[in-house]
């Protein structure tokens, strides 16, 4: 079967930073060049698809009153190269992607808006899909502040654990009711990006990682940045609700020094997953083949 339309929406490297921001629970997204990739072809689909997914299809359904049997005849598949459960935004970008896709295929318009607030009536959402840095607010999915300011085309070192957390249950535990106040933090990493100040950068990324010790301990966190540091890293970013540590980095890293001495120093075990990708601007793209 031919591919009537295809859409892609970056995964995420955990968030930048994730706290209070003037008030309000949010997050600043980090984007990256792995992508979650949602078709639609003609016929009858077969595919088992995740509870998220199914939700999302059966959520656009009743928003636009699409009977059963319009939806029955498109087939719907979703290829997500990364796990679920860490940290990657796996679920915001296919519901994000299934959002965008049937939308396109039923010629209804929308606007980042209207995908921000349809993927948080199913989940606490993150930024991906859109094509900016902003200060999110993931739970109601209300942009609070835009910024054209991006990290794109620094790159990443992703280390992977084998924990795995579901952020709906997690939510619901104690720790979840800890939320600092990072609104100097916001506002200083966006002055670091936009004046080259990497310290700032470093100095907020890691605030953040810090204070969401308390939420999620990473044993290997402190040691992380202080090496991260020693090699000229631009920062060290988390998975908030996850179990990722991310570092950023340009060419003056020493990408091997680094991951030989964070081994040394038993900060990358050996059932730990390293992964490298490149920051992008976020957003999304659609292929519709039938134009």
């Amino acid at each position: 079967m031919s591919k009537i339309l295809e859409v892609r929406v970056p995964c995420s490297a955990g968030e930048f930073l994730q706290g209070e921001y003037k008030g309000v629970e949010a997050l600043v997204s980090c984007p990256i060049d792995i992508y979650s990739t949602i078709t639609i072809v003609k016929g009858i689909s077969k595919n088992k698809l995740l509870s998220k997914s199914l939700k999302a299809i059966k959520n656009f359904k009743e928003k636009y009153k699409i009977s059963n049997t319009k939806m029955d005849n498109i087939n719907l598949t979703i290829d997500s190269p990364l796990p679920y459960g860490k940290g990657y935004a796996t679920s915001t970008s296919e519901i994000a992607g299934i959002f965008i896709a049937l939308s396109t295929y039923f010629k209804k318009d929308f606007s980042i808006e209207d995908i921000a607030i349809f993927c948080a009536n199913i989940e606490p959402t993150d930024s991906i899909f859109l094509n900016d840095y902003m200060i999110f607010d993931h739970l109601n999915g209300n942009i609070l502040k835009k910024r054209k300011v991006t990290l794109a085309g620094k790159k990443v070192i992703i280390i992977e654990s084998n924990e795995t957390i579901d952020t709906i249950n997690f939510r619901k535990t104690n720790q979840f009711s800890i939320k600092p106040d990072l609104t100097n933090e916001f506002d200083e990493f966006f002055k670091g990006i936009n004046t080259n100040d990497f310290k700032l950068v470093f100095n907020s990324l890691k605030s953040s990682s810090i204070n969401n010790q308390k939420v999620i301990f990473k044993e290997k966190l402190p040691k992380t940045l202080e090496i991260a540091l020693k090699y000229n890293s631009i920062g060290v970013n988390i998975a908030h609700s996850g179990s990722l540590i991310v570092i950023i980095y340009d060419e003056d890293f020493n990408q091997i020094a680094f991951i030989d001495e964070m081994k040394k120093e038993n900060c990358i075990f050996k059932n730990d997953i390293v992964r490298y990708a490149m920051i992008s601007e976020g957003g999304y793209s659609i292929n519709d083949y039938r134009k």
